[in-house]
């Protein structure tokens, strides 16, 4: 064990600053709240749909897959830009223009098989192919679209910009000189017979806007926007292709607030642990393999294929998951829902009697804001939802103050540094005073932590650096019945734990938890003994794993497997009114699974899938008539909620508002 007083909350009983004189800089925005006025109904989001932004003919069926994979299968209109020709192939026999022809008939193969389409050739356009070729204009500028013929709301579009490794344009590099202004605009290749055009950087930001427009996306999937460094690293085309479809997602947003920005890992996810199981390993390296890849001669067996596209084949990571923690009560028995959508934080409402009201949208503090959101309570019992900035990457919250809410910015553990973009978002708990503290992994693997100066205050100025290395996304935190921390975070190989040893004081190390690789983010559950749970997805199966007190304040046991029904993201944990904590995932198919402890303090039992289909991780709660109740996002933008009847089956989803 270790000492690590430097994150100690060190309590201020009196004169600590109060929630107007906060140490971070304030914001203040009026809102009426929707249990004490009326609210006006936020814009109505359209039917489903997604746009993909990727660089390359690949990235899709590698790094945003199996969601791909789900949201084809499910029926979900879908369309898929690739900004470049992907012609770069060093070694290759074929001329660039060649070789991204064929990599084009790869991506309608691979699409066709995921769409189930047989009878046709599913890599050709025309009488005897499964795809519909038409040039369509999009802000002034002509692409090449290809529609499947018996689904026509499956479609891929082709920009053909240089990619990186082509020095025969604006020598090499074209794609972040484009971002960075450095170069004014470039020409695309002759590809296919597609029409040669010239972008510049606002034009190419308007024609990826124009088909969100085009296709009313109500989600936007693109790449890593800031990879991290202490993985492997990148390729130069997924960064700025990810920040031109984010700016393209911000011009949307502004005349469609309901969209949904997701990004996702690519190169560094080999790096990760295998969060896929079985079945979905085979179904992406069925569609990669069989299909895409006959096309592609750059790619060929070996080791490099097993380093790279083998492993990436097994895996899928979100850069800023959903998480879990977006859904709590007030005093008032009110079950409020914040949800990020536009980059602007929305909020549902339920009141005891069941009803809800309109989303209410409380903006963002200046900036877009990621999907990570963590909902908790002052001592006082007012609500505060923390978050994360896109711009600087700062953390900042949105509290209650009477009747209107306020925005703070909390700040940034490596402010002045690249590593800024690397800190995840925030987990949040409650010391045994009442003060909140913030949890982070910082820009260079480590967590960093700050918290009240008083009870109902400001946060200290400096972050504490708690230590640690190699952690990856957001860590997870509880306060124990007797008033104490426990922190945990993942690493690429196994998890890291904190603690404190009296309430309100400073950090233990614990060298001695379990270690196992975990394969989602953690979430920790208290059973009605006070004992803690560590749940998380088990490496090579994705089933959900749990790490145990043997006793309370006392050892760990596990990890120990308890099944699952698939898919990636979190475990939500709910504890119903019986004691029994109830475990959920987002499932293979697309949709929501649960599993519950069989009594208190029990092993849990098995699944069972809620059926519909959500866009990620759901969030739970147990509501005013004690039943418990969790909430999804839909590929429409609509929450919607499922509540546990008598019988422990889970009604139909309802919308929520």
């Amino acid at each position: 064990m270790s000492e690590t007083g430097s994150a100690a909350p060190a309590a201020a009983a009196k004169g600590g600053k109060t929630r107007v004189q906060r140490l971070a800089t304030t914001l203040t925005v009026v809102v009426s709240l929707g249990m004490i006025g009326p609210v006006a109904r936020a814009d109505t989001p359209p039917a489903q749909a997604v746009v993909d932004v990727v660089a390359h003919e690949d990235d899709d069926t590698l790094f945003l897959s199996p969601d791909l994979i789900t949201q084809i299968t499910r029926n979900i209109d879908t369309t898929t830009v690739y900004i470049t020709a992907g012609e770069n192939a060093p070694g290759a026999t074929q001329s660039p223009e060649l070789y991204a022809t064929s990599r084009q008939v790869g991506v309608l193969s691979a699409y066709a098989t995921m769409a189930g389409v047989t009878g046709c050739a599913v890599g050709a356009a025309g009488a005897s192919g499964c795809w519909t070729l038409t040039t369509q204009t999009f802000a002034n500028h002509q692409v090449q679209q290809y529609s499947l013929t018996s689904r026509p709301n499956v479609r891929v579009i082709f920009l053909n910009l240089p990619e990186n490794a082509d020095t025969r344009y604006n020598s090499g590099g074209t794609l972040a000189k484009l971002w960075a202004s450095t170069i004014p605009n470039t020409n695309t290749l002759a590809v296919s017979a597609a029409p040669v055009q010239n972008y510049t950087r606002g034009q190419l930001i308007d024609v990826l806007n124009a088909v969100m427009t085009a296709y009313s996306a109500t989600v936007v999937r693109a790449q890593d926007p800031a990879p991290d460094l202490q993985l492997r690293p990148d390729h130069e085309d997924h960064t700025p292709a990810s920040l031109f479809a984010g700016a393209a997602e911000a011009a949307y947003s502004a005349t469609k607030p309901r969209v949904m920005l997701e990004d996702y890992h690519d190169y560094n996810i080999a790096d990760l642990a295998i969060n896929m199981n079985a079945a979905q390993q085979a179904a992406k390296k069925n569609i990669f393999e069989n299909q895409y890849m006959p096309n592609d001669v750059f790619v060929q067996y070996g080791a490099a294929f097993n380093d790279t596209y083998a492993k990436w084949e097994q895996r899928e990571y979100e850069r800023d998951p959903r998480g879990t923690n977006w859904v709590t009560t007030d005093g008032a028995n009110n079950i409020h829902a914040f949800v990020v959508q536009g980059g602007s934080l929305y909020e549902w409402v339920e009141h005891p009697d069941g009803t809800w009201a309109a989303p209410i949208n409380h903006g963002n503090p200046g900036a877009p804001l990621a999907n990570g959101v963590f909902v908790a309570h002052d001592q006082d019992g007012r609500m505060e939802v923390f978050g994360q900035r896109l711009d600087s990457y700062n953390i900042i919250s949105l509290y209650q103050s009477g009747s209107s809410w306020s925005w703070a910015d909390v700040g940034n553990p490596n402010t002045g540094s690249d590593a800024a973009q690397r800190v995840s978002t925030p987990a949040v708990t409650t010391n045994g005073d009442g003060r909140l503290q913030i949890f982070v992994r910082n820009g260079n693997g480590g967590i960093c932590s700050k918290w009240q100066v008083a009870i109902n205050g400001g946060f200290v100025g400096s972050w504490g650096d708690m230590g640690g290395t190699n952690a990856q996304g957001q860590p997870s935190a509880l306060m124990t019945n007797d008033g104490r921390i426990e922190l945990f975070a993942p690493t690429v190989t196994g998890i890291l734990h904190w603690y404190q040893p009296t309430a309100n004081g400073g950090f233990n190390t614990d060298t001695t938890f379990p270690q196992a690789a975990a394969a989602s983010g953690l979430t920790v559950a208290k059973d009605q003994d006070g004992r803690f749970e560590l749940l998380t997805r088990q490496a090579g199966t994705a089933n959900v794993t749990t790490t145990y007190q043997v006793s309370v304040g006392g050892s760990w046991a596990g990890p120990g497997a308890f099944g699952g029904q698939g898919g990636i993201g979190n475990i939500t944990v709910v504890t119903d009114t019986s004691g029994r904590v109830l475990a959920a995932e987002h499932n293979a198919n697309g949709g929501i699974s649960f599993s519950e402890q069989t009594a208190p303090n029990n092993a849990f039992g098995g699944w069972t899938d809620i059926s519909g289909v959500a866009v990620d991780d759901a969030a739970g709660i147990t509501g005013p008539n004690g039943r418990t109740q969790l909430m999804a996002v839909n590929y429409d933008g609509k929450l919607y909620y499922s509540q546990q009847g008598t019988n422990n089956a889970f009604a139909a989803w309802q919308p929520a508002g």
